[in-house]
């Protein structure tokens, strides 16, 4: 079944998904915070919790740093990313190791 981000979710799981991918390990709180330009830890903290209840985040046991983005068959594009590495990133969640992905963008 399909999974709705909101806009502030799909940025915040752009900038973890990144993050992870550079540095082999999730953000802070207050890492996420900054980059977004979100004063408030406690909104970040809520978007992520909603986002683990949505099966996006894998929370891990242990203290902070504990996201893990979990399986992700398909991505959906409602819009193009500007920078085509962007768009590559953002695919490239789909069909991790031996599993199959797919990744459909809709063009208005």
């Amino acid at each position: 079944m399909p999974v709705i981000l909101y806009k502030r979710q799909r940025e915040i799981l752009d900038f973890v998904t990144q993050y992870i991918q550079l540095h082999g390990f999730s953000p802070t709180l207050g890492e996420i915070a900054k980059c977004l330009g979100v004063s408030s830890l406690a909104t970040v903290h809520e978007h992520l919790q909603s986002m683990i209840g949505k099966g996006i985040f894998k929370k891990k046991s242990g203290g902070s740093r504990g996201l893990d983005i979990a399986d992700v068959s398909h991505v959906i594009n409602y819009d193009i990313p500007a920078a085509y590495e962007d768009y590559v990133h953002r695919i490239g969640r789909t069909g991790r190791g031996n599993k199959k992905g797919k990744a459909l963008t809709f063009i208005g």
